[in-house]
């Protein structure tokens, strides 16, 4: 019976690793690469220098802090509460992009989203 239990919460970890993945994915593949953009330059006039800009900004922050929040995971031994967190952060902050109606707020939080979203694969 402990052998079933076993392998009922393997298959439940993998199964949350793969819903987890996909939503990562979509959040890459739509809200990045597809429709903020849109939103900026179609809906609302503005350049699309601002999103490079912003999408930049967001990934260059990534590449600066990926590594040592890495390392501080690894060393407290704590990568769930890092994951917990900045998940939520990117949850919260793209929920928030449908109701911002300013576009530089509407950057920020996409800044935001795609910071931590970029930092939950610690």
């Amino acid at each position: 019976m402990q052998f079933k239990s076993q392998k009922i919460k393997n298959g439940f970890l993998i199964l949350s690793w793969a819903l987890y993945d996909l939503a990562n994915q979509f959040f890459a593949l739509n809200v990045v690469s597809l429709y903020f953009v849109r939103w900026i330059t179609l809906e609302r006039q503005a350049p699309e220098i601002l999103y490079s800009i912003a999408f930049g900004i967001s990934t260059f922050f990534v590449a600066i802090s990926a590594p040592v929040l890495g390392a501080i995971s690894d060393i407290s031994s704590r990568r769930k509460p890092f994951l917990i967190y900045l998940t939520l952060l990117s949850i919260i902050f793209t929920m928030v992009l449908g109701v911002s109606q300013n576009i530089l707020l509407g950057l920020l939080f996409f800044m935001i989203a795609n910071l931590s979203d970029g930092n939950s694969f610690l």
